[in-house]
């Protein structure tokens, strides 16, 4: 488990200099993955389906980007990507499409469920914590008159 979260750490920090995050956010930026990555294997522990412990672990990261963007006075989406990317399944997108290459149907058909469950996971993740940032801005900065 260690390794792993190391493993996400560098991975995020790649994708953060790949996006050419500024050197100030590279770490918080990085940070976001190794902490997403532990909250997914601690959720997968908890939570039987691999949807439900994606997406918390997505809304894990949404909420670290959100408070880390205010903390840091930038932009959510410079901590948001490097915290999803150790979230997104590449051995299960690439062992689909092996599998469709090679014309094993049923294979292909399992392990493209699986990457749409993931990928469903990350995506609803941020869209519950995104809009509840958004409704907290909206009306939480209004005066009653």
């Amino acid at each position: 488990m260690i390794w792993q979260v190391i493993w996400a750490f560098l991975g995020s920090m790649g994708f953060a200099l790949l996006f050419q995050i500024e050197k100030k956010h590279l770490l918080w930026a990085s940070f976001g993955g190794l902490f997403s990555w532990a909250f997914y294997l601690l959720a997968s522990r908890m939570i039987s389906h691999t949807f439900y412990a994606v997406a918390a672990a997505s809304m894990f990261a949404a909420v670290y980007s959100e408070n880390v963007a205010r903390f840091r006075k930038a932009p959510a989406i410079l901590f948001n990507v490097p915290s999803v990317v150790p979230l997104i399944p590449g051995s299960l997108l690439y062992y689909a499409m092996d599998a469709l290459v090679k014309g094993q149907w049923r294979i292909a058909f399992s392990y493209s469920s699986q990457t749409l469950q993931w990928m469903f996971g990350i995506s609803v993740g941020n869209a519950i914590v995104l809009a509840f940032y958004k409704l907290i801005k909206k009306f939480g900065g209004q005066k009653s008159v």
